[in-house]
């Protein structure tokens, strides 16, 4: 995700394309941040919803594989869905940590509030994540963002 003028992306593409394959044009300088906090954005909804999912799902007794299968293969599957497998099986010392999804919801909502636009999700996906953030002394800042399933699991009233 690129912003700049026509010309100044023709002439950076090659030196770009050495870092990753999906290199996209978004239009002017900042279209690029813009893209990518909106990515991250809908990403961070996505991750918590369907870890509500599951932690609903489970606290009910399901098989987690069996729950994971179902959203893989329904109207709930996603890139998250993929991304995270059955729950309680991801490895959280890797990925996109939980202080950088943290980040960007903050930068989603300062552009956001820029252009005079409402996000509510954003704004409670936002929490959450500070709270997850700064829980056990920011012992779980560096995890994986997916870890929110954990998290989410701590706030049920029964365990």
């Amino acid at each position: 995700m690129v912003g700049g003028t026509g010309d100044a992306f023709e002439r950076a593409n090659p030196i770009l394309s050495f870092m990753g394959k999906n290199i996209v044009h978004c239009g002017e300088s900042g279209s690029g941040q813009v893209a990518k906090i909106c990515n991250n954005l809908v990403l961070a909804i996505s991750m918590i919803g369907l870890n509500e999912g599951y932690n609903l799902a489970l606290s009910h007794g399901m098989d987690a594989k069996i729950i994971a299968d179902i959203f893989n293969s329904s109207s709930a599957q996603s890139w998250s869905s993929n991304y995270v497998g059955p729950p309680g099986t991801k490895d959280y010392s890797t990925g996109f940590k939980v202080s950088l999804m943290k980040k960007d919801l903050g930068l989603a909502m300062k552009a956001a509030e820029q252009a005079g636009v409402k996000l509510p999700l954003g704004k409670m996906s936002g929490a959450l994540y500070t709270l997850l953030e700064a829980q056990d002394n920011r012992a779980h800042a560096d995890k994986d963002f997916s870890y929110i399933f954990e998290y989410l699991r701590t706030l049920n009233d029964k365990q």
